[in-house]
């Protein structure tokens, strides 16, 4: 058998799928300030949010969550916001 310090783990997922995963997790941490989460997309490491958010500080929100995601090429905000009425 292998010694404990000779195992590497395994990664699950590589690239786009990667980035995904951990933003989404990103998200997800920082749920309590989103009504709905933003949808994600990778594409060549470029994070896509889409969806609908309640004021310009949701925005900002999502975007600061994501942008600590370390490897992602850049953010392009879809997001639309729908005040509280």
């Amino acid at each position: 058998t292998r010694r404990a310090a000779e195992l590497r783990p395994e990664n699950i997922a590589e690239g786009d799928e990667a980035l995904h995963i951990s933003a989404m997790a990103r998200l997800r941490d920082a749920g309590a300030i989103f009504a709905v989460q933003p949808e994600v997309t990778v594409v060549h490491g470029v994070v896509h949010l889409r969806g609908q958010v309640r004021s310009e500080a949701e925005r900002d929100a999502a975007r600061v969550a994501v942008e600590c995601v370390a490897g992602i090429e850049g953010i392009e905000d879809h997001l639309v916001i729908i005040p509280l009425t």
